[in-house]
């Protein structure tokens, strides 16, 4: 038997300041998205970014900026592909419990609780 592991790509979805980061450690597909536009607008921009990347087979973890959670919670497709993680941008890292959203995160997709 034979065991087969395909190299998948990241994707980010954010603003410009929150993405920059990740192209420097090597992140080739990037989303920038205003936060600051009407609810609505920004969630019709959000659902067609994601529909693209769903359809993307190379895509295999897709990084959303915490910012966009409670717009992108409401147009995301229930999948175990691609992986869909929501991280704080440097500026949200005091206004979130990162620790519990860690948590949270984990226990969603290994099934089990873990201390971080």
């Amino acid at each position: 038997m034979t065991l087969s592991i395909a190299k998948k790509e990241i994707v980010v979805l954010g603003e410009e300041d929150f993405i920059a980061g990740f192209k420097l450690a090597g992140v080739r597909k990037s989303f920038v998205i205003n936060a600051n536009k009407p609810t609505d607008e920004l969630r019709e921009i959000v659902s067609k970014v994601l529909t693209s990347v769903y359809e993307d087979p190379s895509v295999g973890v897709v990084i959303i900026q915490y910012k966009l959670k409670e717009v992108a919670e409401k147009v995301l497709k229930a999948t175990q592909h691609p992986l869909i993680l929501f991280l704080p941008s440097g500026r949200e890292v005091g206004k979130v419990d990162v620790k519990e959203l860690y948590s949270r995160q984990i226990k969603s997709f290994l099934g089990i609780s873990m201390e971080v």
